[in-house]
């Protein structure tokens, strides 16, 4: 299983992508704020939730993908 996430701060949204389609958006979410903390993948360092799992790759991108680089991502192109 793929898993996407893309998160346009101008527009407020979070998409989440499963195997390069659109499983799930979320509107309305604040700006985040910068930090000089450390970057966390799998825990949320204020309540303990964590991911219990394998993270094969990790992309981090300094623009919003649109839904068609997701899937040429998914895809392999």
């Amino acid at each position: 299983m793929h898993i996407v996430a893309v998160f346009d701060q101008t527009l407020g949204t979070l998409k989440l992508y499963r195997d390069g389609k659109l499983a799930k958006e979320f509107y309305g979410i604040p700006a985040w704020e910068p930090s000089t903390g450390p970057l966390l993948i799998g825990i949320q360092r204020d309540d303990g939730v964590s991911y219990n799992g394998d993270v094969g790759q990790i992309r981090i991108y300094d623009r919003t993908l649109n839904a068609a680089e997701v899937s040429a991502l998914y895809s392999g192109q």
